[in-house]
């Protein structure tokens, strides 16, 4: 029992690694399956079971944290000045009093 306990993890694990390393391709639920070799609707169900979340939810975070960290550690400006001095809010109008 313990060794197929073993294999189930090392799948998932493959799965993860696989998600990782293609966060710019097609990591839909029909591929990722394929990588641990269950059936789409199995696999599902034990990634949930296993992770806490959903493929689809674990794929949107991993590609979040990959966004942010590159914008932390980026030497480049991602919004441009203008920009960035016409999405401040309008000053206060004065509203005369009667």
């Amino acid at each position: 029992m313990k060794a197929a306990l073993q294999h189930y993890h090392a799948r998932m694990q493959r799965v993860l690694d696989y998600i990782d390393q293609h966060l710019d391709g097609d990591l839909g639920l029909e591929r990722v399956s394929r990588v641990a070799a269950f059936s789409k609707f199995h696999f599902h169900r034990q990634f949930t079971a296993t992770f806490g979340l959903s493929v689809h939810r674990y794929v949107q975070l991993a590609r979040l944290k990959r966004a942010s960290h590159r914008l932390a550690y980026s030497n480049a400006r991602t919004t441009p000045a203008p920009t960035l001095r016409r999405l401040r809010a309008p000053t206060a109008a004065v509203i005369p009093e009667f």
